[in-house]
Formats: structure tokens, C-alpha cells, sequence
């Protein structure tokens, strides 16, 4: 919601995140601010198939689901509570015995 809130407006939706980042880095970088958007959309909308492909337990949606929390920790805002929350849970070893009871 927020990478689209970005790209639309040109603002950031939750104001200027931890530390003003979304205002001083893309002007650190000479770069417009609505581009940060698309990497936001990316993330958030990856998302969605990792937890599919966790909810089937498929092999390789751990590996991502580690990618992409990472990647929500860069976000710097609610996006980095939500990254390591879910750097927490994937940490779990009940999440690890349930998922190597996969076929795939």
C-alpha cells in the first residue's frame, strides 16, 4: 500500500519513515522519490506468493520468505516490524519440522 501510495502522490503514506530516510536518500542519489515505490510494490506484492507457497509447504518458499523479509527490514518503517517479526517466526524450529514434512 505504501510503495503505491508512493508512486501515485509522490509522498510517502506513513510521512518521512524512521529518520526522514524517504526524503534525504533519494535526493542523496539525484533520484525522484516516486521511484522508490516500485521496489516497495515488489516486496509487498511477493509477498503474497511466499505465504501461498509456505502455506503448501513447497521447498522453496522458506529461502524467499527469508529474501523478502530481509528486504522488508530496508524499509524502514512498519515494513521493518513486519520483517522481523517474520524473521522471528521463520526462526522457529516448529516452522522448520512442519515444513520439511513437505513432498516438495
Amino acid at each position: 500500500m505504501g510503495g503505491l501510495w508512493l508512486r501515485l502522490f509522490g509522498i510517502p503514506l506513513a510521512g518521512e519513515g524512521l529518520l526522514g530516510v524517504w526524503r534525504w536518500l533519494p535526493s542523496e542519489l539525484g533520484l525522484p522519490i516516486a521511484g522508490f515505490g516500485w521496489p516497495m510494490i515488489v516486496v509487498g506484492t511477493a509477498w503474497f506468493g511466499v505465504l501461498a507457497g509456505l502455506w503448501m509447504r513447497l521447498g522453496w518458499s522458506k529461502r524467499a520468505a527469508l529474501v523478502l523479509a530481509l528486504a522488508s527490514i530496508l524499509h524502514l518503517g512498519i515494513g521493518t516490524l513486519i520483517g522481523a517479526v517474520s524473521l522471528a517466526c521463520l526462526s522457529d524450529r516448529r516452522l522448520t519440522s512442519w515444513l520439511d514434512l513437505s513432498t516438495g
